[in-house]
């Protein structure tokens, strides 16, 4: 930090002057839809092996009678990031093995690229936030004059700054192993971010390329549990389906309820409504066809079995074991308001004119 930046932030944290009160922080948050970059190990710059860096444009606005170095200084350290400093950025490549790292522009411009060299190179102006998980690579190319950035860690991890490619072997080891113990918390109503008023770092970082972690997806399936009406009074052909406005999800009634796994009941229904929620969704939303529809909702369907601890393979054949061959399915008693449009898309005729017939 330079020995002005020095002198002001010390005056301003002993007098308050152009420093907003935490009451006010809120005020100096804009709504921005996070930029996610996932970045491969270079050999040199490790990066992080599942959590994305996360960029947000313009996330802080400037206020004229506040230090916007002191504003983002608040905003970090009423969000559980300390620490915190104020200087450019090195002009070599560097990361940090043991730190998560959240970083802000107060003033100025200037070029920073992220994550080595296979990153990307990003033009940076006041306003500019970014989270940078464990590992993540970044290196200053250029900067106009007054190009000021304030950065902040969590309080618990050690710091440390790796360089050279005899780091990078121990980096490997230590960077999975890194809780994500920092949160941004409560930033005001008018950031997008806030949920019952707190942000967790998990919720932009956590997840996995892939599989999402199992707590989230067991949370998210439990909402999507409360969003619907499930139904098992209705003879459904391959065992689910929903309504025309999506608000019902119909089970066939000879599916049974649960399964045995591991000495325990499981239910059915949170996975099966999963399914029939996203496909949905995709359909309608998306006009995607039912057959690529199907395939994105079996991924989210195979997740949330996985999360739940159920075995997929076991989940997989104890379906198919209860499911009826649709040349067996005695088509009595079908819903009038059962979306169609699966049989439509796949050209299924047959049992589509089975199913008119039965809503007759």
């Amino acid at each position: 930090m330079g020995i002005l930046e020095s002198l002001k932030k010390a005056t301003e944290q002993a007098t308050g002057i152009a420093r907003p009160r935490k009451q006010e922080l809120a005020e100096f948050v804009k709504m921005k839809k996070p930029l996610e970059f996932r970045f491969k190990d270079d050999g040199l710059v490790p990066n992080h092996p599942f959590w994305p860096f996360v960029v947000y444009r313009g996330a802080v606005r400037s206020v004229e009678q506040f230090d916007s170095a002191a504003v983002l200084e608040e905003l970090f350290e009423a969000n559980g990031w300390s620490s915190g400093w104020r200087d450019g950025i090195y002009h070599y490549v560097h990361y940090h093995s043991r730190k998560n790292k959240v970083l802000g522009v107060a003033g100025g411009t200037g070029k920073v690229r992220f994550g080595g060299n296979s990153g990307r190179t990003l033009s940076w102006k006041a306003g500019d936030m970014a989270v940078l998980p464990a590992g993540t690579g970044h290196q200053c190319f250029s900067e106009s004059a007054g190009f000021l950035v304030v950065g902040a860690y969590p309080a618990s991890d050690a710091y440390d700054e790796c360089t050279t490619a005899q780091e990078h072997e121990r980096a490997l080891r230590t960077i999975p192993k890194l809780a994500v113990n920092a949160r941004i918390r409560s930033m005001g109503a008018k950031c997008r971010w806030c949920q019952c008023g707190k942000m967790k770092l998990e919720d932009e970082v956590r997840h996995v390329s892939e599989d999402l972690d199992d707590d989230v997806l067991s949370d998210a399936v439990r909402a999507l549990h409360r969003r619907v009406k499930i139904v098992h009074d209705f003879d459904i052909p391959y065992i689910a389906g929903y309504s025309k406005d999506g608000r019902t999800i119909y089970i066939d009634r000879h599916m049974p309820r649960t399964m045995d796994w591991n000495s325990a009941k499981v239910r059915l229904a949170p996975f099966l409504l999963t399914h029939e929620i996203v496909e949905k969704a995709l359909l309608d939303e998306l006009g995607l066809h039912y057959l690529h529809a199907h395939q994105i909702a079996l991924r989210a369907e195979r997740d949330a079995v996985k999360a739940a601890g159920v075995g997929w393979s076991a989940y997989q054949a104890f379906n198919k074991k209860n499911e009826k061959p649709i040349s067996e399915e005695k088509l009595k008693k079908i819903p009038k308001d059962l979306d169609l449009t699966p049989y439509r898309d796949m050209s299924d005729f047959s049992t589509l004119e089975r199913l008119l017939k039965a809503q007759r």
